[in-house]
């Protein structure tokens, strides 16, 4: 399964894609198409503790790993592996809440807004949970990720814990 943008395809790794993904990131991504490109120590081990979360969550319930898992965003014309898109699981009461991350020599480019609208109109149109809403929260100064969020119809809906907490309701017509 993969979701096209204009300018990506969003590829959601399986139970064991995350499970590679953990030990070889790159054979992972080679396993989805993509071409990866090295990250920072840092943001490796921030990405594989939010990769066992995420494994934890589709092993208590398998059926909801598309919610629960992380989209990679491989470009379409060359197959780089430039973000990923995801939601932080299930959705409680109706609501889930989605994160993201742009690797830094893919930002402004418009990437992040094609792939945040996929992924919402995704949540609202599945039929396996029922979504009435998506949820993101951003530093106050995280103004490029604003942007994302007010360019894809999200508004803000208030301040709590030192971050800006945004929403998007389901459009009527779904």
């Amino acid at each position: 399964m993969r979701l096209e943008t204009l300018d990506l395809w969003l590829v959601p790794f399986t139970g064991n894609g995350l499970a590679l993904a953990l030990k070889d990131f790159d054979a992972a991504a080679a396993g989805i198409g993509a071409q990866s490109s090295p990250l920072p120590r840092a943001d490796r081990k921030k990405r594989d503790k939010i990769y066992r979360a995420k494994l934890e969550l589709i092993d208590v319930e398998p059926g909801s790993w598309l919610l629960c898992t992380a989209w990679q965003m491989v470009r379409r014309t060359d197959g780089t592996l430039c973000g990923e898109v995801g939601f932080k699981g299930r959705p409680i009461e109706g609501e889930v809440e989605i994160g993201y991350t742009t690797r830094e020599q893919w930002r402004s480019r418009g990437y992040m807004t094609q792939a945040v609208a996929a992924l919402c109109e995704f949540a609202f149109a599945q039929t396996a949970y029922r979504v009435e809403s998506v949820m993101a929260a951003t530093l106050p100064s995280n103004v490029p990720s604003q942007r994302v969020l007010e360019k894809c119809g999200f508004h803000c809906v208030g301040q709590k814990k030192g971050l800006l907490h945004w929403r998007k309701r389901k459009p009527k017509e779904l």
